[in-house]
């Protein structure tokens, strides 16, 4: 049986959405905020699957949107799909407004911000959600069901799994990682003028070097349980 990939699962997570009469919404979610190299899929992955194991039966099932938020931004707002690779947070931290509208391009970079964030507000409302990156705690910082994650690492510790998760020669490893954690600090430092690093952004800060990728899903899934008990099984696994 093939398991479905992040993007299929997020598929059907909207879907599930559609039919109000059979499942319900509101639950708590979780947004994380990571430096570059961490491995945040695969923890969420392993945090996916800590959650679904312990939710109560009758809520929309647990997924998360990384990437694949871009495809839901577009789908929801009927962008065209060539937008995808002005929607990343690389793209927002380096080029501004005026730029992009004297190159034609159409919606304006806030206009698809603004879009961005629409789409974040209401995966927050459904609830049963894990959103990553693009300052999606302080899109929801009002929301009185998050949980806000900041994953964190040496850099010595993120290259070395950076190198594992892309390939790439450590001195091309070096570059990718600066030039990615830069891009993510500009980006909440100019759209949202708060630091990426201020641990009062967050409910917990963990730096993952002195934990593998399961024991990081456990500390952020028990910890989202005690603040949320009545979204999930007393007694563990449903």
């Amino acid at each position: 049986m093939r398991v479905p990939g992040a993007y299929e699962k997020a598929r059907r997570y909207i879907e599930s959405h559609s039919d109000m009469s059979k499942l319900k919404t509101g639950g708590p979610f979780i947004t994380i905020s990571r430096q570059t190299g961490i491995g945040a899929e695969t923890i969420c992955e392993r945090l996916l699957d800590f959650l679904q194991k312990r939710a109560k039966e009758g809520y929309i099932p647990w997924t998360f949107f990384d990437k694949n938020l871009i495809n839901r931004v577009i789908e929801e707002h009927g962008l065209p799909e060539h937008l995808d690779k002005y929607l990343s947070e690389e793209y927002f931290a380096k080029a501004d407004s005026m730029f992009s509208e004297l190159l034609g391009l159409h919606p304006s970079k806030m206009e698809l911000m603004n879009k961005t964030a629409k789409t974040i507000m209401k995966l927050a409302r459904m609830g049963n959600v894990i959103i990553v990156g693009r300052g999606a705690n302080i899109i929801t910082g009002e929301f009185k069901n998050a949980f806000h994650i900041r994953l964190v690492a040496p850099a010595d510790d993120r290259l070395k799994r950076a190198e594992e998760l892309y390939g790439y020669d450590v001195k091309k490893e070096k570059e990718f990682i600066k030039k990615e954690d830069s891009s993510r600090k500009s980006f909440i430092k100019k759209y949202f003028h708060k630091d990426i690093d201020d641990p009062l952004l967050y409910h917990i800060v963990i730096n993952t070097r002195l934990l593998d990728f399961g024991e990081v899903a456990e500390t952020i899934g028990s910890a989202l349980i005690k603040k949320y008990p009545d979204y999930f099984n007393p007694c563990g696994e449903g």
